[in-house]
């Protein structure tokens, strides 16, 4: 009985002069596929959709569970350092320099890849290191550890 209250309200709202450009509607339910579609195409709204009636929306979001969401950020991580590793095999990555490019060359939110980053550190993926430069100046870098990340299904050895 509840989807067809929430139907009513979302039928309302729409012809309300009022109404707003743009719905979000969190629900799997196939009920709300013809009202979703009414907004879209008859009324030329924007709906945002998560859930499962994908196709009948303008624009949909699915939540990866949180370890998937991780492991996505990690891979991200790890495949930064091989492009560094390969295009400059010298660098010195600091961990803030790696949380950063990673964060704004994929538009992630930089606390997510710094929360990412930090687990691998804490799992031992990657180890942070002083490096003494010859004037004395000191900055702490971060250097994968490729056999742990190997093992964790991370990387994989290019042939």
């Amino acid at each position: 009985m509840s989807d067809f209250v929430m139907l009513d309200y979302i039928y309302r709202a729409a012809a309300d002069r009022h109404s707003p450009r743009t719905f979000i509607l969190f629900t799997g339910d196939g009920h709300f596929a013809p009202a979703v579609r009414y907004l879209v195409q008859d009324l030329r709204k924007n709906v945002i959709l998560y859930g499962i009636l994908k196709d009948a929306a303008s624009e949909c979001r699915e939540f990866p569970d949180e370890e998937a969401q991780m492991r996505i950020y990690w891979q991200l991580i790890v495949d930064y350092f091989d492009e560094m590793a390969e295009r400059r095999p010298n660098a010195l990555l600091t961990f803030l320099r790696v949380a950063n490019d990673v964060a704004t060359k994929h538009n992630l939110p930089l606390q997510n890849v710094e929360a990412a980053f930090s687990e691998m550190v804490k799992n031992g993926w990657f180890t942070q290191k002083k490096h003494v430069f010859p004037d004395r100046h000191a900055i702490k870098i971060v250097v994968p550890e490729w056999d742990k990340l190997i093992e964790a299904g991370l990387y994989q050895v290019k042939e």
